[in-house]
């Protein structure tokens, strides 16, 4: 009897999920099915995960890819096996924790509950632990591994001039820092200086290391007078670091000049974004910030991110953090600007014009695709993400459908 319960708990749950594969939370089930919710609390006693686990799914991630409760124990290591030699094959590492729940895999979490078993022990069931997962890169050698990651470090500096850190190293997805640390018998920051990135030069490529200094002084002024002449203004600060010029830190460590003091020595007036709002009252400060920020919005539809402000006639970011003390998000706020507002299109819109747009959205994709998105394919339309929703109007997902007029019956 109570098997056949369980199965048409499984009916019930599979229809929830028809239209966006992904399972529904404890209190949309009940809501949806409040008889099949009330039977399962009354005949098993279980809590919502532990039912799910004992019907063979998997709670713990986004979508469903398989029923592994059809799956034994050594079907599913054979699964997760296979699956992680795919993904060395590919990417030529063995997939840490934080990677491996990205995987369409059964999650940690259920493998924990079930099996009793640990990430760490897992890999060494399925044999993969060995030297961290690194065995794979010892038939490689040195010169070849080098070429790969200064492909991937100067396709980063190109992008984000300056060089990658140790958590978006790993992301680069050719073996973590550890791994060159170990193997090279290196710092990462010397690891890194080994191929020629100068760390003192604002982590730019170390292209300035034969100039003489007058050279360089030569240089710079060239490019600061180029930039003046196309924006009628001395670069701030924050601007002569998108140049391709040696950074303010090179001059501060090297030849103990400041920024405004390089700039005295090659014949500029010297920056002070904060003297002229010295003597001016906080509203006053407020109206000016207002005024640029409204004329950055007229162009972009939107609120300036960080980098953005920073380039706009504003007193800058460093003298709000001193003279008010807040954050780039607080300063916004308290200016009177919502969060949707950083979000292109969405600038001072109402709560029902926002869940419009999102509405018109989702029915172009209906009309070619003959389906709702998915919660993943809703987060690649012309929307505000759902991270954005779930945070400024705590609706679940399904919540949000069911708020958009005549999606009320999603998990119906």
């Amino acid at each position: 009897m109570k098997n056949s319960k369980k199965t048409d708990i499984r009916k019930k749950i599979i229809e929830c999920m028809k239209f966006f594969s992904t399972f529904p939370t404890e209190k949309e089930f009940e809501r949806k099915f409040p008889q099949v919710y009330k039977c399962m609390k009354k005949e098993f006693d279980l809590e919502y995960n532990d039912l799910l686990i004992e019907i063979g799914y998997d709670p713990f991630k986004s979508s469903i890819i398989k029923n592994y409760g059809e799956l034994s124990e050594n079907e599913i290591y054979d699964f997760i096996k296979k699956n992680i030699k795919d993904f060395v094959d590919k990417y030529h590492y063995v997939p840490n924790e934080h990677i491996y729940k990205t995987l369409p895999l059964p999650s940690i979490k259920y493998l924990k509950l079930r099996f009793k078993i640990t990430y760490s022990l897992l890999l060494k069931k399925i044999h993969y632990d060995k030297i961290k997962g690194f065995k794979i890169y010892r038939h490689i050698p040195n010169e070849v591994l080098l070429k790969q990651v200064k492909l991937k470090v100067d396709e980063y500096l190109k992008n984000n001039y300056r060089l990658p850190n140790k958590k978006t190293f790993n992301k680069f997805k050719i073996g973590s820092v550890d791994f060159y640390e170990q193997r090279f018998e290196k710092t990462y920051d010397e690891f890194l200086e080994n191929l020629g990135y100068s760390l003192s030069m604002k982590h730019k490529p170390l292209v300035y290391k034969n100039y003489t200094l007058d050279e360089l002084f030569d240089l710079t002024k060239k490019e600061i007078q180029k930039f003046i002449d196309e924006n009628k203004s001395v670069p701030t600060q924050f601007q002569y670091r998108k140049l391709s010029l040696p950074s303010e830190i090179y001059f501060k460590k090297r030849h103990n000049l400041t920024y405004n003091e390089l700039l005295l020595k090659l014949g500029f007036e010297p920056v002070n974004r904060g003297e002229k709002y010295k003597y001016m009252t906080d509203d006053e400060v407020f109206l000016k910030l207002r005024s640029e920020i409204n004329s950055f919005i007229l162009e972009k539809t939107r609120l300036p991110n960080t980098e953005e402000f920073q380039t706009l006639d504003t007193p800058s970011y460093g003298y709000i953090k001193k003279r008010y003390n807040f954050t780039y998000k607080e300063l916004v706020k308290h200016l009177g600007y919502n969060e949707i507002d950083f979000i292109e299109g969405y600038f001072g819109l109402t709560e029902d014009e926002i869940f419009k747009k999102i509405k018109n959205q989702i029915e172009l994709f209906i009309q070619e695709n003959g389906k709702k998105p998915t919660k993943k394919q809703y987060d690649s339309l012309e929307v505000p993400s759902f991270y954005y929703i779930k945070k400024l109007f705590r609706l679940t997902y399904c919540e949000l459908l069911i708020k958009l007029d005549d999606l009320d019956n999603i998990c119906d």
